[in-house]
């Protein structure tokens, strides 16, 4: 596989070079070294030539400087027309895109210090260990993904160690679940401005409704935003939320309304084939302004639908009751509201006189 050449120079020197070549599964590689002392090129070729027939040497080789933002990329072409990546991975990918210390880190080399160093970095600008440890997650995918789809030598193991220990440190780590809830002062003060502003000529995105119903309904904003009244079932007062966020998929699924968001409906006018025909980024913006306006600390439209739950299980209802309402596949994940259904059954929006103005119209 190796061999050692002469050559003399003109003064006379005796110098040697060592030069290696293998065409192996397509993978052509040489390499040479010269030096004046023969015994030391015999060592050189005796080691390194033991060191390229190690498994996966020759494939490191060949894709050598292929950064972490190169791997990304692979992984997005590879694999998002057919999976359909969510909002939050694909953004996870971009901002990892973006990273000017991953576009300069070889995947073929990278170390558990590499990542270690990554992520303390990233902790350090002030992102939270949560978002740190999604980026550990989707960098993990991506880097399976090149190895077994495309036949990339990179070294999972450094990233496995490296979040290990992240972990362990609680350098990064899983977010904590969110349990905040809005007072009903809190709800009644965003519902007065909502019809303020919906009465207002300037106003395009009509919220008053649209924010009840994610309260009574569970919808997440995108959900919100995106049901047609063809999909409504009146019947079976319920329904069809297309292309709902499930964990490991996208899938269409039939939910149930309580009388609450079915009163909501009945009283916003038809005027699209869409119910609320507004973008979800541009909803998400007026609930937050809304609640900055109000001096509405730290509440999210998200939490409307955490809300719902928590309610629907204060009522007494059992988890495959709530179930059919908020559209969760896997019971487990409702698991952390049942200490709710320990005390007497109770209802906070009894007597409510928002709601008794939505049924008495």
């Amino acid at each position: 596989m190796g061999f050692i050449t002469e050559r003399k120079k003109k003064n006379g020197a005796i110098t040697y070079t060592a030069q290696i070549r293998i065409n192996k599964g397509g993978i052509i590689h040489s390499e040479a070294k010269s030096s004046p002392d023969k015994k030391f090129l015999q060592h050189w070729l005796f080691v390194r030539e033991r060191a390229l027939a190690e498994h996966g040497a020759l494939e490191a080789l060949k894709h050598s400087g292929t950064t972490i933002t190169a791997v990304l990329e692979w992984y997005e072409k590879d694999f998002d027309g057919m999976t359909k990546f969510g909002r939050t991975k694909l953004a996870t990918i971009k901002q990892l895109k973006k990273s000017p210390f991953l576009a300069e880190l070889d995947a073929t080399k990278a170390e558990a210090s590499d990542f270690i160093r990554y992520a303390r970095e990233r902790r350090a600008s002030g992102v939270a260990g949560s978002t740190v440890n999604g980026d550990f997650i989707w960098m993990r995918s991506a880097l399976r993904s090149a190895r077994l789809a495309r036949g990339v030598n990179v070294n999972l193991q450094a990233l496995d160690d490296a979040a290990q220990l992240l972990r362990s440190e609680r350098v990064i780590g899983p977010g904590k679940k969110r349990d905040r809830r809005p007072t009903l002062d809190e709800l009644e003060a965003l519902y007065r401005l909502f019809e303020k502003s919906d009465n207002g000529r300037k106003s395009k995105v009509k919220m008053r409704h649209l924010f009840l119903f994610a309260l009574f309904s569970g919808r997440r904003q995108e959900e919100v935003c995106t049901i047609r009244w063809d999909d409504i079932d009146e019947r079976r007062q319920g329904v069809l939320v297309r292309d709902m966020k499930h964990p490991r998929e996208k899938i269409d699924t039939f939910c149930y309304f309580t009388d609450q968001a079915l009163a909501v409906l009945k009283n916003v006018p038809r005027t699209d084939e869409y119910i609320f025909p507004y973008n979800s980024k541009t909803v998400s913006e007026r609930f937050t302004k809304a609640c900055k306006l109000l001096e509405i600390k730290d509440l999210r439209f998200h939490d409307l639908r955490h809300e719902c739950v928590s309610w629907l299980f204060e009522l007494g209802w059992d988890i495959p009751r709530v179930s059919n309402v908020s559209g969760h596949r896997s019971w487990s994940s409702l698991q952390r509201y049942t200490h709710l259904r320990e005390h007497n059954p109770h209802n906070k929006y009894a007597g409510w006189w928002v709601l008794d103005e939505l049924f008495n119209q």
